[in-house]
């Protein structure tokens, strides 16, 4: 059975966020969050992020690269608007990660995956979902 990289999401209770923050004032140490994690307030915050769309954007990025935000957008069929939000949310949140750079007089934002990982695995209490990136990946929890 092969590997997967799995990038985890979790609930984190706004109160722990606030005593890491207390924690990292006080002690002067980052709280350094790994790469591959991501933490929700909820089950709903978490359903409500990971929208379809949100879901068609990483898959895609998992299999093309995209010189620009505006490439993708057209790619997927989309509302350039719509997809720039979805993708700033991503970034924000870790999922991917967005490089700057200039073509001629203008800034781009190119997207690609923070790290490479096949399958997004959302955990709390027992219950347990996973979203595959790629074809191949059969789900077994």
């Amino acid at each position: 059975m092969n590997k997967h990289k799995v990038f985890h999401c979790r609930i984190k209770a706004l109160s722990s966020i606030k005593d890491d923050i207390h924690q990292t004032i006080k002690t002067g140490k980052k709280n350094i969050q790994k790469k591959n994690v991501a933490y929700f307030a909820t089950r709903e915050s978490f359903r409500k992020f990971l929208s379809s769309y949100k879901l068609e954007i990483l898959i895609n990025l998992k299999h093309h690269e995209f010189e620009s935000v505006y490439h993708l957008a057209r790619f997927l069929g989309r509302d350039y608007s719509s997809v720039l939000a979805d993708i700033n949310a991503l970034d924000s949140s870790g999922f991917i990660t967005l490089i700057k750079s200039k073509k001629g007089n203008r800034d781009v934002s190119s997207p690609s995956m923070a790290f490479d990982y096949d399958v997004i695995s959302f955990e709390d209490d027992g219950y347990h979902l996973l979203f595959p990136l790629m074809e191949n990946i059969s789900v077994v929890a």
